[in-house]
């Protein structure tokens, strides 16, 4: 609960006593291209909602992850894919963008809490909502449970390389039949182990304290937990100086692609923001030294201003909360952690639906704020894109869990995708990297 908060102030400190000028309160929400093709800038809207232009030498974008695509996750608030989306759209490569990493996360008596993988070596009860044990049934003969939760305790995320992705299925299964709580979780139940125990054990005790001040015992009452996305593997492609494949734009963050595979190291995430922010910056800064000018493409800004226009002057069609819950179901349902084609293939169908017929007709209520648009729209090509990704990659490795192609394909499949926009469709390629 306390990660990098140390990081975190050091570097608000360290932005105070520069020259940065901070525009807060502002969604981006397109990038700008030149008559050249390379990015020049960005558009935004302002807590006013007045379009707002930013001229750009070079552009770096670390706007994180889209952990809200599925619903559940452990993302604050409006983590709904933007940099993706964008970078996407005017033809930058995305790479490894079928790996995401989830985990458990508490729904109840605390929404968006992570659940601690730690905790599960104490051998806890989980129920379903009947209050009964149900994973061994899902576990092959030839496995052993209580050794599925031990290895599970070895690690946070979901990962098809060991016999502790059991515990998942079952739980994701369990939940997707019905036989979930009513707050879309599975009970994890400490109350016959000792509370000395728990608050006395290294591996969790900061956890057990951070439940406590928030007004819950584990040790007095059970948990309510599901399955949440917790974060992207994949994003824009980089290289080494955290360039992206088209001039003028730099990324780093969750929503850059390429330091990490189908899995990562605990802690490899927060290492990989303060290596490469680092890198982008130097390398950013050095670039736009050997800019003079940058000329914007005014008919792009033309047309971005008159589609916020038709969308403010829209007085029906669908609500954006409505068609976000449609969205959420369908990536929950068909690509969170158990995965195969004709899941993925009807997901793929769906989104393509609601992007055709549902969002030229998406309109703000009074009480609506007009970003609400542009997430829904990021958030269904940042769906496609997965969702497509999952499908090509024919097999599972670490993350990307096939039921119809359980295991791995080193001879097929040990390299990785990268997506990019040709026209209105989506194109791939393969590439001999690490993953």
């Amino acid at each position: 609960p306390y990660t990098a908060i140390h990081i975190e102030k050091t570097l608000a400190k360290k932005l105070k006593n520069t020259s940065v000028k901070i525009i807060e309160r502002t969604m981006i929400v397109d990038l700008i291209t030149s008559s050249q093709g390379r990015v020049a800038g960005a558009f935004g809207i302002d807590s006013e909602e007045n379009l707002v232009v930013f001229r750009a030498k070079v552009t770096i974008l670390t706007t994180g992850g889209g952990g809200e695509i599925f619903g559940v996750s452990v993302y604050p608030r409006g983590m709904t894919g933007d940099g993706y989306a964008m970078a996407y759209r005017i033809g930058a490569e995305l790479v490894n963008m079928e790996f995401i990493q989830i985990g458990f996360g508490i729904v109840h008596p605390i929404k968006k809490g992570l659940f601690s993988d730690r905790a599960l070596i104490f051998h806890p009860h989980i129920y379903n909502k009947d209050r009964q044990r149900f994973i061994e049934q899902y576990i092959p003969k030839d496995v052993d449970y209580n050794r599925c939760l031990e290895v599970r305790s070895t690690h946070y995320p979901f990962t098809s390389r060991d016999e502790s992705m059991y515990i998942d299925l079952a739980i994701y299964k369990e939940i997707k039949e019905g036989r979930g709580t009513e707050h879309g979780g599975i009970y994890v139940d400490f109350t016959d182990i000792p509370k000395e125990r728990i608050a006395n054990d290294p591996r969790i005790s900061e956890w057990y304290n951070w439940l406590l001040s928030n007004g819950v015992d584990i040790c007095k009452q059970s948990l309510e937990v599901a399955l949440c996305a917790h974060a992207f593997n994949g994003g824009i492609k980089i290289n080494e100086k955290a360039e992206a494949t088209l001039a003028g734009l730099y990324a780093c963050g969750e929503v850059a692609g390429g330091p990490h595979g189908a899995d990562r190291l605990g802690g490899n995430m927060i290492a990989a923001t303060q290596v490469f922010g680092a890198r982008a910056g130097k390398y950013a800064a050095e670039r736009a030294k050997d800019i003079e000018e940058v000329i914007i493409n005014e008919e792009q800004v033309k047309n971005e201003y008159e589609n916020m226009l038709q969308i403010k002057n829209r007085k029906k069609g669908y609500r954006p909360g409505e068609v976000l819950m449609r969205i959420q179901k369908v990536m929950w349902n068909n690509v969170l952690v158990s995965r195969n084609e004709r899941g993925l293939k009807g997901c793929i169908t769906e989104l393509q639906q609601i992007y055709e017929n549902e969002l030229p007709n998406l309109f703000i209520e009074n009480d609506g704020r007009l970003s609400e648009v542009f997430e829904i729209r990021n958030l269904l090509q940042l769906g496609q894109i997965v969702a497509n990704a999952a499908l090509i990659r024919k097999e599972s490795r670490g993350s990307h869990y096939r039921s119809d192609f359980p295991y791995t394909d080193d001879d097929h499949f040990s390299r990785s995708i990268f997506i990019r926009k040709e026209g209105t469709h989506i194109k791939y390629k393969w590439e001999a990297l690490a993953c």
